[in-house]
This record gives structure tokens, C-alpha cells and sequence, in this order.
């Protein structure tokens, strides 16, 4: 729920006390001054750090509106004019900010097991981007920049290609966890909130945490390639685009993907069971109802969603890596893009135990033990589920187990992945 809509049922207070609370476990508090004025006005000045930003709020509660006004609360910039909707856009972003930094920031999470449990990007995919950024004369490899990069993996590829490579992630232990995994340690940078990788056989990696709405550290038409793995779903488009056609050089490309629930191709009878796991919010056994959304919609949608408008973007494509699994989409269109169906390019062989340790990295499996800490808290699910006793992830595997039967000691995961390819106009 976006608490700073302003449509939301909760007072505008009671918001702000929220957004404290969310701050407080994910950055620190640098400055607090707030002024009561005559008419039950109240104005605020607020100074955060997150990891690799500071950003400050000014702004005045005062019915029946609210806006921003810094004129007389020390701590802001002089700004008296009247801007209703300005201080809930930067909340909202705030806010969804906060959404991916509180997934990846839980106690029970771990970046490097999620890394290592991860799907790896095919050297398919990459040339699948390269041809398409490669069609124009004007196409350039000097930098590419990776949003939304997590644990570097696609980054790292990226770097073979181009001689500059920015990765750039919300979550500070995503962005230290890339930067444990390149091959040479890391330096200080002389960007604030940066670390540059200098990689061995590679272009050189700077990985910082930030946002992919808020690229300010780049100069107008800078960037050749600009890309998203598994990332796409996370974004604020009336915000990004803009933001991309700005950095993007003529001839610049995105490249954005993304990859939806799993498949065991040998075992296409177990379908129906990994979604009622997976993507059923009425099953209160599953994690369906655990997901953040819109996001994962999104990408169950094969990123239909994700659409460049045509008035900054161009040449616009989109394959579905799928194969035999979603043939249907096989010459549908997006906004007049046909749509072109390949075989499926992303897979991965898991044993039990490996199996188990990727099913415990999905975020919806972390909001589910949230929910459910104890045993007598996850006593409904257990009821409704044929498995005898554990949490979520055992009583699934139990599942898959019976579904394939005796003897089987690995599994191999197939992934429909989507590319949705364009090019600045």
C-alpha cells in the first residue's frame, strides 16, 4: 500500500510517523526543525541520509491542503512557491525506495546465498542485446549503465563489452555483494556513495547505491546502453523515462528483462501445483499472497506493462523467451510491437538441497515468515496443506517430491524470459 497517495485512509500525520519509523531502519536521521505557526499549521524540515543520497523534506501540514514550503524552517532552501503535488511525488518515490531496500534488508536476508542460488543470464541474451544496439551506425560501447544491478551478475557481463560500467542498486547489500564478487578488490571512488571495481579483463565496474529514477550523477546523452535483469518491475515509469532519454546518447539503447515463475520441463504435470504455491493469494499454504505488488504482477505478465513511450523511444522490440510454455503470445502486440517467440534460453539444474535454498531467497517466502514466526502462527497453513508439519518452503518440496517421484535427485528450472528492447527517437 502506498501510504502517501492522497487517496490513502491514513492521516497525513500518522503518514509521516510511518515514513520516520521506515527512515529509521534504513538510513539516519541527520536534521529535525519543525515551526507551529498561527492557523494550526505545522511545517517540517527533514534531513535523511540513505545509503549513496541525503535528501531533505520541506514541507507545511495545513488544511485543507498540503504543500511544500521551506520559506520559514530552518534547514531548506528558499522555495515559497505553492507545489501540492511535488512533496507526495518525492514521498511516493520515497516509499517505493523503501519497498526494495525493506525486501533486501531483512534480517533473513543474504545476498550472497541469493546470488548463488540465482538463475545465470545465458551469453545468448547478452548477444541478443548487442545485436539490436549494434543495428544503428551510431551505436557506441563506450558505458553502459545496469540498473536495478543486484549482485552484479548481468554488470559483470556488461563489462566485457563496454569500456565503462555503472551498477546501480537501491540496497547497500546488494551493491556489497557485487563488489565482493568482482575479480579485484575494490577502491575508493571520487564520486560520494560509489566504489570502482577495477576488474581483470573487463572494462572498469562502478557499482553505487542509488535509485534508477534519479540518475544525476550522469551528464545529458552519456550512456550507450542502459539495462534492467529482473529489475524492470521495480520502477516508477513516469519518472524513468524521461530520466533515460536524458543520459542516453542518439543511437543509445535499453535493453530490460525479466523472467517469471519457473517450469520443470520433464515434469509439465507439476504446472498447476507451482502456481498454486507461487502465485495463488487464496492459498493460505503458498506464498502467492506475499508477493510486493505491482511488481511481481508485472513480471508474471511477461512485462507487458513496461512500455517506452513512442515520443522518446524507438525501434521498439520484444522477445519472448518461452518456447513451448507461452506460445500463445506468438504474434500478439504491445503498443504495435509484435511480439517474437524463441525457445526458452534460461534454465538451471538444482538437486533437492540447492532446490530448497533457492525457494528460501524469493522475497514473498521472507514476507511470509514475517507473518508466520512461530509454529502455531503457521498452524492455517499447515491445516490446508497435504504436507505433515515445517514451513512453506518443506511442505512445497514435499509436494514436488511426490509429483516426481522416486529416484529423482535433481530437477532442471526453466524460466520464460521476456526482452523488451528500444531505441532513443
Amino acid at each position: 500500500m502506498n501510504i502517501f497517495s492522497r487517496t490513502s485512509a491514513i492521516p497525513l500525520c500518522a503518514r509521516l510517523v510511518l515514513v520516520l519509523q521506515a527512515l529509521a531502519s534504513c538510513g539516519s536521521l541527520n536534521s529535525f526543525n519543525a515551526n507551529s505557526v498561527p492557523g494550526a499549521v505545522t511545517k517540517i524540515a527533514l534531513q535523511y541520509s540513505l545509503p549513496g543520497t541525503r535528501i531533505t523534506f520541506c514541507f507545511e501540514f495545513a488544511a485543507p491542503h498540503t504543500r511544500r514550503d521551506s520559506s520559514s524552517v530552518e534547514g531548506c532552501q528558499p522555495d515559497s512557491s505553492e507545489l501540492p503535488d511535488l512533496g507526495f511525488q518525492t514521498l511516493e518515490r520515497l516509499d517505493s525506495h523503501l519497498d526494495i531496500m525493506a525486501t533486501f534488508a531483512k534480517s533473513t536476508y543474504n545476498a550472497s546465498t541469493y546470488a548463488s542460488f540465482r538463475p545465470t543470464y545465458p551469453p545468448r541474451l547478452f548477444q541478443a542485446v548487442y545485436d539490436y544496439h549494434a543495428r544503428t551506425p551510431r551505436a557506441g560501447w563506450a558505458k553502459a549503465v545496469d540498473l536495478g544491478c543486484g549482485t552484479g551478475q548481468a554488470t559483470t557481463v556488461l563489462a566485457e563489452r563496454f569500456q565503462h560500467v555503472i551498477g546501480v542498486d537501491p540496497s547497500q547489500k546488494m551493491i556489497t555483494q557485487a563488489q565482493s564478487q568482482s575479480q579485484a578488490p575494490s577502491s575508493p571512488s571520487s564520486e560520494p556513495g560509489s566504489a570502482v571495481v577495477a576488474a581483470r579483463d573487463v572494462g572498469s565496474l562502478n557499482y553505487r547505491v542509488g535509485n534508477a529514477e534519479e540518475l544525476s550523477f550522469l551528464e545529458d546523452e552519456s550512456v550507450d546502453l542502459i539495462t534492467a535483469g529482473q529489475a524492470a518491475h521495480w520502477f516508477k515509469y513516469d519518472e524513468l523515462w524521461p530520466e533515460l532519454a536524458r543520459v542516453l546518447k542518439r543511437g543509445g539503447s535499453i535493453a530490460f528483462w525479466g523472467y517469471s515463475e519457473f517450469r520443470l520441463p520433464a515434469h509439465p504435470h507439476l504446472t498447476p501445483q507451482i502456481t498454486l504455491y507461487s502465485a495463488t493469494p487464496s492459498n493460505p499454504a503458498g506464498v502467492g499472497a506475499y508477493w510486493e505488488q505491482p511488481g511481481r504482477s508485472i513480471v508474471e505478465a511477461h512485462l507487458t506493462a513496461v512500455r517506452p513511450p513512442p515520443s522518446l523511444f524507438a525501434s521498439q522490440e520484444r522477445i519472448h523467451f518461452a518456447g513451448a510454455h507461452d506460445l500463445g503470445n506468438a504474434g500478439k502486440e504491445v503498443d504495435g510491437d509484435r511480439i517474437r517467440v524463441e525457445e526458452a534460453i534460461l534454465s538451471k539444474r538444482f538437486t533437492w538441497e540447492s532446490m530448497e535454498g533457492y525457494l528460501r531467497t524469493w522475497s514473498s517466502f521472507h514476507a511470509y515468515v514475517q507473518a508466520h514466526p512461530t509454529p502455531s502462527a503457521d498452524a492455517n497453513a499447515q491445516e490446508n496443506s497435504d504436507s505433515e508439519g515445517g514451513d512453506a518452503v518443506t511442505r512445497f518440496l514435499d509436494v514436488l517430491k511426490k509429483g516426481t517421484g522416486e529416484g529423482v535427485q535433481e530437477l532442471e528450472l526453466e524460466w520464460p524470459l521476456t526482452l523488451v528492447l528500444a531505441k532513443k527517437a
